[in-house]
């Protein structure tokens, strides 16, 4: 979900700015590229621990221009709250940039995804709400809590399953095929399909964010799978039209608000964004939890005694280090943030790992604390008309999942103690493995 190479990302050309196309080194003419902006590389020397850079940007230049991301960064927590309130200046249409300079083939998937598909989080009001009233629905605690039983059987089968394992990579044992089976298993996809649809994902997150990395003939592959799996998407909502089950594709399809029904392509989009970002986001949030607890064994130990504290313990993990590091805005006009002129048109990167980590706005801020009374702060599910409707899912999931890992295995720890290393992929900080011994 990004805009790392230099040259593909459009530049804002209704400003006086000339903007990043003039090279892939330099900034907008007004020098405001001149600073901490010239050295961020989140794909490369920050990518594993960005957090001493960000307190740099907030001292020092808290919005600056990034050649390598072609995009203004905004670093302090008050300025996120601010461009995300702001919805009439900073529009959600490209939350992830759409990829650039892929040959012309990939356009009928790309227009589509960003068009008539367009997820819910990519969308601006009016439709927004349209579409909002009717998933959000949908995804309420009340609406997921008949699936409990049902996502406590799939850890415990999980766990089973790891058995006599003296060593885990969490990832691909367990925070991978836990996620998926949860969304599959809510989505309605039947079993003998999650195989296939897991493969779909990890290709179509490929194109996504990822496309900067691969040759051209592994892009059309991947566009090629990503194809059928949408072909299989669009075929089950159309059986789900005709008979409804009792999953979230039946509801989409069936769903009205206030005389407000998704299109079939909307539904389809909506199906493909809960599996391809809800995987993503919420795999790396329990990787990312649990490498956090396990380097604190006095908060490992803690889980699972109250739903309440387990909750808060988890919130800070996803404070301390959460799935998502950047969020994206476009400017729809010339506008300004802290004194800095941002011209219309430019992509507006929210570096969302900062502002959790902002003194301004947290106590001891790079300290873990659960019980920080700022708790509420937490920008991880993001905020207001935005918040992610997934959050209740990932919550319980979470809860679920962890208490169970901690109950199974009490004495659970790192295979090493080397800090974690993360994929060099933008928007999410995805670890390539966490390996466990039990």
């Amino acid at each position: 979900m990004s805009t790392e190479l230099g040259g593909n990302r459009r530049s804002p050309d209704n400003g006086p700015d000339k903007g990043p196309d003039n090279g892939a080194d330099s900034g907008p003419d007004n020098g405001a590229g001149c600073g901490v902006g010239d050295y961020f590389d989140p794909l490369g020397h920050h990518l594993h621990d960005p957090y001493p850079f960000y307190a740099v940007a907030r001292a020092e230049e808290p919005v600056f221009y990034s050649p390598r991301l072609q995009a203004w960064c905004v670093a302090r927590y008050a300025d996120v709250l601010s461009v995300l309130r702001d919805v009439e200046t900073f529009s959600s249409v490209e939350i992830i940039p759409r990829p650039c300079g892929l040959p012309q083939d990939f356009d009928d998937l790309f227009d589509w995804f960003y068009g008539d598909a367009a997820p819910l989080t990519f969308t601006d009001p009016p439709r927004h709400e349209r579409i909002r009233t009717v998933v959000n629905t949908g995804l309420t605690p009340k609406a997921i809590s008949p699936f409990e039983p049902a996502i406590r059987r799939i850890v415990a089968n999980l766990l089973d399953g790891l058995r006599g394992r003296d060593q885990l990579e969490v990832l691909e044992d367990f925070a991978r095929p836990l996620v998926m089976s949860v969304i599959l298993g809510l989505t309605g996809i039947p079993p003998e399909r999650h195989e296939s649809l897991i493969e779909w994902n990890q290709h179509f997150f490929t194109l996504l964010v990822g496309w900067h990395a691969l040759d051209l003939d592994a892009l059309r592959e991947c566009k090629r799978i990503v194809d059928a799996g949408l072909d299989y998407i669009r075929s089950l909502v159309r059986q789900r039209t005709t008979r409804p089950q009792q999953d979230l594709v039946s509801f989409l399809v069936h769903g009205e608000h206030r005389g407000h029904r998704l299109t079939h392509e909307e539904t389809v989009g909506q199906v493909m964004t809960l599996l391809a970002a809800g995987f993503e986001s919420v795999t790396n949030s329990t990787a990312n939890a649990l490498d956090i607890l396990l380097r604190r064994r006095d908060q490992w130990r803690r889980l699972g005694e109250r739903d309440a504290l387990t909750d808060r313990i988890i919130s800070e993990c996803m404070r301390y280090n959460g799935s998502i590091a950047t969020i994206y805005r476009i400017a729809r006009r010339d506008t300004s943030i802290r004194g800095v002129r941002i011209p219309g048109g430019s992509p507006v990167c929210l570096l969302w790992s900062s502002a959790n980590r902002d003194e301004a706005t947290y106590q001891r801020p790079d300290d873990f604390f659960p019980e920080r009374p700022e708790d509420t702060k937490n920008l991880t599910y993001g905020f207001g008309i935005h918040y992610c409707v997934g959050a209740p899912l990932t919550k319980l999931t979470m809860r679920l999942a962890l208490s169970a890992l901690r109950r199974r295995y009490p004495d659970l720890h790192l295979a090493a103690a080397d800090e974690p290393r993360y994929r060099a992929i933008s928007t999410f900080r995805a670890m390539e493995h966490l390996y466990v011994r039990t």
